[in-house]
């Protein structure tokens, strides 16, 4: 096969440029983008078999759809509440219900913020995923 030389033609004066400019943009390996979690099939089972209320289980989606890598969770609780048309005590008693449950943990490294258990999904490398579990587990 033929070598082929590409170049690039400046449309306003003529000129020849030697070479290509290209725009290259980061693709997703997984089809979802930068919008993606990974979650244990068992955890799944878990949360639909607790004693959860309604209202848990909707804060609780409204947590996994603010997670960020690693695992960190920072939202505005009068912001969940006005997005899922319930109150901010109701976020503020289901939060801590998560919390005693061991699905959200505190975040230790942001005030007022949480941390999802890593044994229930993961957002992130898996190395760092392992090095959560570790540590977790310590």
């Amino acid at each position: 096969m033929a070598q082929r030389r590409l170049i690039q033609i400046d449309q306003s004066t003529g000129e020849v440029v030697d070479g290509m400019m290209m725009l290259v943009t980061q693709r997703s390996r997984n089809g979802f983008g930068q919008e993606w979690f990974a979650m244990c099939m068992s955890a799944a089972m878990e949360f639909a078999t607790s004693d959860l209320s309604a209202s848990d289980h909707r804060v609780l989606w409204a947590m996994l759809a603010h997670l960020n890598f690693e695992n960190h969770i920072t939202v505005n609780q009068s912001e969940v509440a006005r997005k899922l048309g319930i109150h901010r005590v109701t976020v503020n008693g289901s939060l801590k219900r998560l919390a005693s449950m061991g699905i959200l943990l505190p975040d230790s490294e942001r005030a007022s913020s949480y941390r999802l258990n890593p044994c229930y999904a993961w957002r992130g490398s898996g190395k760092n995923h392992r090095a959560a579990m570790l540590k977790l587990a310590t």
